[in-house]
């Protein structure tokens, strides 16, 4: 069997697996100011578009954050007025929000996201897979993913490790979106190493169901196996 098709089949486990039950939990892509939150508006209708052979754009067929905390800014004067270390320089010459800033992410327990084009060429320069997620800010489910699936430390250890983790706004960035032809939020997208779509997992995705997929993508087992004889092997 070729790649592609393989490729292909693997698209059709995922998204055959997503809709037990009803479909994937989307949202509708709408833009802001419109209820994209209502339970019925929710289990949107994500039925992808036909195949697209334009160089870049992603294979249609489905397969199927974290808010980072911000520490103060460098200098930010305390209440009282006065600098830590009573208006001392420490001797490293760095302020508590430096080294602070210097802590791996995922050590730290949690996702560092690249933006898109930063985090292609660096998957292109470190060899690694792109791990891409669509979302919004007005969107339910997405949410849902960044307070549980994107806060689960097996995730976050994973992902990081052999991921590059990209995140998309769509309302911030449609122009990304529509190269993969986004028609509901979240939706994630598996990138190979040099930059061509393996498949994408529409809506919502559990911690629980997240990894085993990662790792189905990253050990190139799609190459080789269905998703359902690949879980046999866990």
């Amino acid at each position: 069997m070729t790649k592609m098709k393989y490729r292909d089949y693997l698209m059709a486990l995922l998204l055959a697996a997503v809709l037990v039950g009803g479909g994937p939990l989307a949202c509708k892509n709408e833009p802001p100011g419109k209820d994209a939150t209502a339970p019925a508006a929710d289990r949107a209708d994500t039925a992808p578009p036909a195949a697209s052979t334009d160089a870049g754009r992603a294979d249609a067929a489905g397969v199927g954050t974290t808010a980072s905390g911000e520490t103060p800014a460098d200098g930010e004067m305390p209440a009282d007025g006065k600098t830590p270390a009573n208006n001392k320089t420490p001797a490293d010459g760095k302020t508590p929000a430096d080294r602070d800033a210097a802590v791996s992410p995922a050590k730290a327990g949690a996702i560092h996201w690249y933006d898109y084009k930063e985090g292609m060429s660096l998957a292109k320069n470190r060899k690694k897979k792109v791990f891409l997620n669509f979302y919004a800010d007005w969107c339910r489910y997405c949410k849902d993913m960044d307070r549980n699936t994107f806060r689960d430390q097996k995730v976050i250890a994973y992902l990081s490790d052999n991921f590059v983790p990209v995140r998309v706004n769509s309302d911030r960035d449609p122009q990304t979106a529509a190269r993969y032809q986004v028609r509901g939020l979240p939706v994630s997208w598996f990138i190979s190493e040099d930059g061509e779509p393996i498949g994408s997992q529409p809506g919502y995705v559990p911690p629980e169901s997240l990894l085993p997929l990662l790792k189905f993508i990253n050990t190139d087992a799609y190459t080789r196996m269905g998703f359902d004889e690949f879980i046999k092997t866990m």
